[in-house]
């Protein structure tokens, strides 16, 4: 959509190169507090086709900060995105997703996202932002981690594997529970 209200080819929009790309890039860098140049030099491909850019937690938690308090150069996109994922919480991650659950508890207070190989970052209405990056990359740790997270700064989450589902269940072959992780 953005390719054609700019009036920029649609068939490239994943292409690096393209003016979405480019546009997309440049705000990038405005949030993360880095240079394009910085970003410019890394950029890869997703399996997904699209170009990503390797991040240090530091740059990707001030980027959530700003999500979450609508801040900085961009804090009226970041407003209208982080308000989109209060009102749209399924379609972050579709319904009954970890991320659903804690956006929809968190209206008004946080908004949360995970990217690539188990990187989760929360945004905090109030301006704090953090970021986890399990290092394995098995993102089924990031449901304990997130709800760790969230109860040592006081956000009155319960830990329970049974309040959060079966992301938290482990099941054997059979598909029967034989664990949680916690």
């Amino acid at each position: 959509l953005a390719s054609k209200h700019n009036g920029w080819p649609l068939g490239l929009y994943r292409d690096p190169e393209a003016p979405l790309q480019q546009y997309i890039l440049k705000c990038l860098s405005d949030v993360l507090g880095v240079t394009l140049k910085e970003i410019t030099e890394k950029v890869a491909v997703d399996n997904c086709g699209a170009p990503i850019i390797p991040l240090s937690l530091a740059s990707f938690a001030r980027a959530y900060a700003q999500w979450g308090a609508g801040s900085g150069e961009h804090g009226r996109a970041l407003l209208r995105s982080r308000d989109a994922v209060w009102a749209f919480p399924s379609r972050v991650s579709g319904p009954g997703h970890f991320e659903e659950k804690l956006n929809l508890l968190g209206r008004g207070h946080w908004v949360v996202k995970g990217g690539a190989e188990a990187v989760f970052g929360l945004g905090f209405s109030d301006g704090r932002g953090l970021a986890v990056k399990i290092h394995d990359g098995a993102e089924r740790a990031i449901p304990p981690v997130g709800l760790s997270i969230l109860k040592e700064l006081g956000a009155g989450v319960s830990p329970d594997p049974s309040v959060w589902g079966p992301e938290l269940v482990i099941r054997n072959y059979h598909g029967m529970p034989c664990g949680e992780l916690r």
